[in-house]
């Protein structure tokens, strides 16, 4: 719907152990968490970045409430996905979309 699937190597949208997958995909994918961000909808995603040592990015559209997640000090939080690609540029997480 809005194009950005091009842009992840691999999405999760459920996992036990947060923070085990997160380092399971630096590995798989030979990342660096300087390049890495974790963006999610719940103060457990932005800890299991923080705790993976990667950037973290929080939603406010999702199950928590914004002063919620703004307790769990997010690198970054987005009102709306628009503002995602804004985001991971700044971050210089977007090196280069896929080819489709």
């Amino acid at each position: 719907k809005h194009g950005l699937i091009d842009l992840f190597d691999h999405v999760i949208g459920k996992a036990h152990d947060k923070r085990e997958v997160i380092k399971s995909m630096l590995r798989k994918y030979d990342l660096k968490p300087s390049e890495t961000m974790m963006v999610g909808d719940s103060v457990n995603d932005v800890e299991a970045g923080v705790l993976a040592g990667i950037k973290t990015c929080a939603i406010t559209w999702g199950s928590t409430q914004k002063e919620r997640l703004l307790e769990a000090n997010p690198n970054h939080l987005i009102n709306n996905l628009n503002e995602i690609l804004k985001v991971l540029s700044k971050e210089k997480i977007i090196i280069e979309q896929k080819p489709k």
